[in-house]
């Protein structure tokens, strides 16, 4: 059984991964930044790191910027979702790979679960908590494709559901891969449209690199804890006025893991759906 009580400091690494982007179709346009991002085991209660829970700081985690409309810790609330779809699994150990709040600030365009069963670095199930620019939030519980279990890294899939970027609509599946050793995580997300890939991201880094803190963590935060908006969109002008791209418009949710407003309540679907 997990320990479901996190402490007013998590055990947590906060360091700088390295995010890129790639289109494919209809034309090709790449990007990298750096970024900041923080890996916390919530299984564990130990009251030390660098980002304070539900308190303000330098850096900060808040329950209700997760999960919306449920009561309790993240992994409660995590483990309270992934129960009403049917996976009561005892899990040994639920990383979380975010971007924590630099003084109150954030914007965070996908927070990654990984669910273990056992003691090994191979997830079993990977959540993706998906933000859009609108304000909307989109839920993607996936499961290790049992095909692929001699696969060095682990293979997931998803429908897209999600209205994120305005150049593409809704159609199309995800394919995530999650490499994880003791010193390094990778997460590539990989979109298909009719068997052909039109669009590959990934974030990766080390968490066992010497840990920001101090003054090495307020200047990190400064550089990159504000810039994930600004930049995105920068991208978002190119595209539209230099590359020429149509728009899509904001469309009505199609699913019901999809929360339109981060005040509604998230509303509940069957497993299959």
């Amino acid at each position: 059984m997990l320990p479901l009580y996190l402490g007013l400091r998590m055990r947590g690494k906060l360091f700088v991964t390295k995010v890129e982007h790639c289109r494919l179709e209809p034309v090709i346009h790449r990007f990298q930044y750096p970024t900041l991002s923080y890996l916390v085991t919530l299984t564990v209660a130990n009251p030390f790191g660098p980002v304070r829970r539900n308190a303000r700081g330098m850096f900060s985690l808040w329950d209700d910027d997760h999960f919306p409309g449920r009561k309790g810790s993240i992994l409660e609330r995590l483990l309270s979702y992934l129960t009403d779809l049917g996976h009561s699994a005892s899990w040994t150990r639920v990383e979380m790979l975010t971007a924590p709040r630099f003084l109150g600030y954030v914007f965070n365009p996908v927070t990654f679960y990984l669910c273990y069963d056992d003691d090994s670095v191979r997830p079993r199930l990977c959540v993706a908590e998906v933000n859009n620019t609108f304000g909307d939030t989109h839920i993607y519980v996936t499961e290790a494709d049992a095909e692929n279990e001699s696969r060095r890294v682990p293979l997931f899939h998803a429908s897209k559901q999600f209205h994120v970027s305005p150049f593409y609509d809704r159609t199309g599946d995800y394919r995530f891969t999650v490499e994880r050793t003791r010193d390094w995580i990778e997460i590539h997300v990989n979109m298909e449209k009719d068997g052909r890939t039109v669009f590959t991201s990934s974030v990766a880094g080390s968490p066992t690199e010497e840990p920001l803190t101090g003054r090495a963590a307020f200047l990190a935060g400064v550089r990159y804890g504000w810039l994930t908006f600004p930049r995105i969109s920068w991208q978002a002008a190119i595209l539209r006025f230099h590359r020429k791209l149509p728009v899509y418009s904001r469309p009505e949710p199609m699913s019901r893991h999809t929360i339109r407003s981060r005040h509604q309540p998230v509303p509940m679907q069957s497993a299959a759906e």
